[in-house]
């Protein structure tokens, strides 16, 4: 006996949806669609990769992939991706027009994460 589809009421909609593996394209969609969410730009969601562009492996590739199949998948929502480097940015770079990619400064890890990127965050 199969159980029924989960019914998700419109308050307990979430505001972002981050879902990529294999058939997730399917749950996304469906998720969206119960969700009540209409065809156009519905939340600006940012995404801060802290990984990316320093050779890290497994983190990097997960932050890479995260960005370019919710390119892939998403073009309704707007996206801020956050980078603290130009490295970062060149890494995640996709071409879709939701997509803005900012690099925090200065170039001081811990600067930029204590300070520009709260301030960043507060602006928007």
């Amino acid at each position: 006996m199969a159980t029924p589809p989960v019914r998700l009421p419109r308050a307990a909609a979430p505001c972002s949806v981050v879902a990529v593996a294999g058939d997730s394209a399917i749950a996304y969609r469906a998720l969206v669609r119960h969700a009540g969410i209409e065809r156009r730009s519905m939340a600006h969601i940012g995404i801060f990769p802290v990984m990316s562009g320093r050779q890290a492996g497994g983190p990097e590739t997960y932050e890479g992939e995260l960005v370019r199949n919710l390119a892939r998948l998403d073009t309704e929502n707007d996206y801020s991706v956050l980078c603290l480097g130009e490295a970062a940015a060149s890494a995640l770079r996709v071409e879709n027009a939701n997509f803005r990619f900012h690099v925090l400064r200065p170039g001081v890890r811990a600067v930029s994460m204590s300070l520009t990127l709260p301030w960043q965050l507060a602006s928007r």
